[in-house]
């Protein structure tokens, strides 16, 4: 089972509190016992901490109330916060600060003198070492000091020491760091007017009320953070539209986003460019100053190497400036571009953000704040994401001219589309009509497509010729060079025309001429981009030159054949990530079924349970051995071990049938259970484990409980688990162990169960964890126990939680539903059944 988290927790100096008196047989008695003849002081102690404590757990709630009930306006929960602490601690004051990295700003006070928060409103107080809360941030713990006025920052004039004194009156003081993930967040302060120090339980209630300041703070970013998130989902929403709703226009592109990213971002304009390659051209703009707007839109802007922009552009990174005015390139004014910036812009902090297409750069998004205030991580992660869209919409219409520039070309060649539009992205169909129209409509006798492969040019499709024209192509190696009109149009990528190849001197490619016969060629690339991906080559029998119609013929087949090939491209790569996502799904597929194996392998895990039975009967076993080998041999003893052996295996196999049970949705084994009797019975069989840790047991059960409903082997493992892990808690504490099993009614129709002990307690940081799965301190544990706990109440209808006890130790607590349909009651017990189990050997 899962063992409780250690944590340190201070101790008084005499012995532990023991609980409340309780009624017996006898009459009332005191905590340990005694007589209630003992002297009147104790109660009148007990009574005023009664007292404490109520007022303690009044001021909690109303805290805890008013957080809970925060939209993320803070003010009245420090105003909450505050109040109690000054009640609860009998001070006369308090104040809180936030913390932002370099002074303490206040933000909230009680009874706190007007001149006193102006002064401290007006001047965040950045501490030096010898003030009260640099010293608190130095040691990063509370600072008390009795008496204000006696101290050293008192006696030095520190200005904030000095308005506390002798303007708020404060004399003993009390300072209380507040930390998130022990990162400093800001402090609490309470104070007197008069000199009378706080005392320890004042200086820990004062730590606890600093600690629910910080998840105030914590549920404020969060609510904040949260409303931020939905601002830039909608924002990026309308951006979306936009770019949907224009396809082709940049314009209302451009405009969106720079509005919204200047509006979320708190920044004065901003600014979009376009990279061609050589300079940075302004091409939209948002509230930017006229004479800087004016100076970008003059000549394109080309910023140097070694400024930050050109160093933007040269590792395509975000480029975040602080202060523009504090750059060398400003001082020394070896930058024009950022001199306009602050001189005509009034630029002091700006941020650039590349943007880019597959790696490539494509133009900057700029904003720009006219003080100096620096962007957060996540604005800058939001303008990104900004400049990003508006390179999808630069990208889209791109593609959008590039649709409507094919469009086009297409209505030239109305043959052509029809073969494209029929061949259904059958790129061999459409190569071989394109190169059967090409020979027909350009009246030539040969014609061939070839596709670049490596460094070669390998034909893919021809019309005409003998039937070894194709195998003449292949045993013809084609390569960028003026020795071929192939190799010459992809060296110029132009047409190239050659009216008689036996007149052309550059000409190599003798021994095809000789077998196919041709005198006249053409040759037209196949451009994408740029950058030649194939040719088109027509051939002529004769000497007969090809006309200007028919090159351009065959130029605007050519853009057919690259805008086939670009098709089957993309539909091969949308194949690929169709392919790509249906192994992704089946991966995750698999990812599912393994999570279920893994579910068989954790009920497997659970098996585990059996090795305390297991071991018990081990245990039994040897002590029946040792007392038989006694002379004459303890024949009761051995007995009693064999008889305990007997129960230990009945349990083992009932762990099994738990487990089988838990994992089944059947409730038909769920029969009317006494908690009562369970309780007892788990306590009975663990009686000489207790014993052994010398542990004092106290019982506490209301005599008219209902009845439950559910299968009593599971309810006693649960019960089980919880009393081990008391054990365990317990096994390091050096003064009295102290396990308390009480059992009453909660509310109307509900039995709770609650088992504490008196060990180290559960770091609060776990209070939220410690019952989820695979959740271990223990170095052989598996984190099964707590979980497989809270499975089983859960089936059962119930709740199973944990919290501190008051004054050390855990408390775990389960409520059932009562069984109403049985309309029965435990047996009674009285609430003064006490037994205390001492370390003894068999």
């Amino acid at each position: 089972m899962g063992r409780y988290s250690k944590v340190s927790t201070e101790r008084g100096k005499g012995r532990p509190r023991k609980s409340l008196a309780r009624k017996t047989k006898r009459g009332v008695r005191s905590p340990g016992g005694r007589d209630s003849r003992a002297a009147d002081h104790p109660v009148a102690a007990l009574k005023r901490q009664l007292k404490d404590a109520a007022q303690q757990d009044k001021a909690t709630s109303e805290v805890l109330r008013i957080i809970s009930r925060s939209t993320g306006d803070l003010r009245p929960v420090f105003a909450t916060i505050l109040a109690n602490a000054v009640q609860v601690c009998d001070a006369n004051n308090g104040v809180i600060n936030r913390w932002d990295g370099n002074a303490l700003h206040l933000i909230a006070t009680h009874k706190m003198p007007p001149e006193f928060t102006d002064l401290r409103t007006r001047s965040p107080y950045r501490p030096n070492q010898h003030s009260p809360s640099g010293r608190m941030l130095a040691t990063r713990t509370f600072v008390h000091i009795r008496d204000l006025a006696k101290d050293q920052s008192y006696a030095r004039r520190n200005p904030p020491t000095v308005a506390a004194v002798e303007i708020a009156g404060v004399r003993t003081t009390l300072a209380v760091p507040m930390f998130k993930e022990n990162e400093l967040v800001g402090s609490l302060t309470v104070g007197r007017t008069e000199v009378r120090p706080f005392t320890a339980k004042q200086i820990e209630l004062v730590q606890n009320f600093a600690a629910k300041a910080v998840i105030a703070i914590e549920n404020a970013r969060l609510v904040y953070e949260l409303q931020e998130s939905l601002e830039q989902q909608t924002a990026v929403s309308d951006v979306l539209q936009v770019i949907t709703g224009s396809p082709g226009n940049l314009r209302p592109v451009f405009d969106a986003v720079l509005e919204n990213a200047r509006r979320l971002c708190d920044a004065e304009f901003g600014n979009i460019y376009r990279w061609d390659g050589d300079a940075l051209n302004l091409v939209a703009w948002r509230n930017t100053p006229p004479a800087f707007a004016e100076y970008r839109q003059r000549a394109p802007f080309r910023p140097s190497p070694t400024s930050l922009v050109g160093r933007m552009l040269k590792t395509k990174s975000v480029v975040h400036v602080a202060d523009a005015a504090v750059n060398r390139d400003y001082s020394e004014r070896t930058d024009p571009s950022l001199v306009a910036a602050i001189e005509l812009g009034g630029v002091r902090t700006y941020v650039a953000v590349p943007m880019l297409k597959e790696g490539e750069l494509i133009g900057a998004f700029t904003l720009f704040r006219q003080e100096v205030r620096p962007f957060t991580n996540r604005q800058i992660a939001l303008i990104t994401s900004f400049a990003n869209q508006v390179s999808i919409a630069i990208e889209n219409a791109r593609l959008a001219h590039e649709l409507r520039e094919s469009l086009q070309q297409q209505a030239a060649a109305a043959d052509v589309l029809k073969v494209i539009s029929r061949s259904t992205f059958d790129l061999q169909t459409v190569l071989d009509r394109l190169a059967e129209l090409v020979t027909k409509l350009c009246d030539a006798e040969l014609a061939a497509i070839h596709r670049q492969e490596g460094m070669n040019y390998r034909v893919i499709a021809i019309c005409g010729g003998p039937p070894n024209f194709r195998e003449i192509q292949d045993s013809v190696p084609l390569e960028p060079g003026r020795g071929t009109v192939i190799g010459r149009a992809v060296l110029e990528r132009k047409p190239v025309h050659v009216a008689d190849v036996l007149a052309d001197p550059d000409y190599l490619l003798k021994e095809a001429q000789q077998r196919l016969g041709y005198r006249t060629v053409l040759g037209v690339p196949l451009m994408r981009e740029g950058r030649p991906i194939g040719v088109i080559a027509l051939l002529r029998l004769t000497v007969r030159p090809f006309t200007e119609k028919q090159i351009k013929l065959v130029q605007s087949f050519a853009d057919q054949a690259v805008i086939a090939i670009e098709n089957t491209r993309l539909l091969s790569e949308l194949r690929q990530r169709t392919d790509e996502l249906g192994r992704s799904v089946a991966e995750l597929q698999r990812e599912r079924n393994n999570k279920l194996m893994n579910l068989e392998a954790m009920v497997a895990a659970i098996s585990h349970e059996v090795k305390q039975p297991l071991a018990g009967i081990a245990a039994d076993g040897g002590a029946a051995l040792r007392f038989l080998r006694h002379v004459p041999p303890n024949l009761k003893e051995a007995r009693l071990g064999l008889e305990n052996m007997i129960k230990g295996s009945l349990l083992a196999g009932q762990v099994f049938d738990n487990i089988r049970a838990l994992f089944g949705k059947s409730t038909q084994n769920h029969l009317p259970v006494s908690v009562n009797e369970l309780t007892l019975s788990v306590l009975q069989m663990l009686r000489d484990e207790l014993k052994d840790h010398c542990i004092e047991t106290h019982t506490a059960m209301s005599s008219e409980l209902p009845l439950v409903a559910g299968h009593w082997g599971q309810l006693q493992e649960v019960f089980i688990n919880l009393i081990r892990n008391a054990i365990e808690a317990m096994a390091t504490v050096k003064g009295d162990r102290l396990l308390q099993v009480r059992a009453e009614r909660y509310g109307s129709d509900a039995v709770v169960v609650m088992v504490e002990d008196s060990g180290p307690g559960i770091d609060p940081k776990q209070l939220d964890s410690i019952f989820d799965a695979f959740v271990t301190t223990k170095p052989d544990g598996m984190g099964l126990g707590l979980a497989i706990c809270r499975t089983i109440i859960e089936r059962h209808g119930g709740q199973l939680s944990a919290l501190p006890a008051h004054s050390q130790g855990s408390i775990f607590r389960i409520v059932l539903p009562a069984d109403h349909a049985s309309g029965a009651r435990s047996k009674g017990y009285s609430w003064a059944r006490n037994r205390r189990s001492k370390a003894s050997s068999l």
